[in-house]
């Protein structure tokens, strides 16, 4: 996955695209080719982190914490099967 990365971001820098948007278009097409999490979900995470981060900034609980007890809070209501299913 990182090779896909660097090789997808070489590419369009050669291309003479900007670092900041080659990185980016490198970054969505290696998450859309090799994960099974939808866009709009990793988008409302990372969106999720950052309110976190800005609104808590003196809070001991790490982000990882909160973040992987926000996961356990969605899958709650869900089977594993169920979970399966869906990817």
């Amino acid at each position: 996955m990182s090779i896909a990365l660097l090789l997808i971001f070489l590419l369009l820098s050669a291309l003479g695209v900007p670092l900041a948007v080659a990185l980016g278009l490198a970054s969505v097409a290696v998450l859309v080719a090799f994960t099974s999490t939808p866009i709009d979900l990793l988008a409302q995470s990372m969106f999720s982190a950052a309110a976190f981060v800005i609104e808590h900034p003196d809070q001991k609980t790490t982000l990882k914490q909160s973040t992987s007890q926000a996961w356990k809070d969605r899958f709650a209501h869900t089977s594993r099967s169920e979970r399966q299913s869906r990817r």
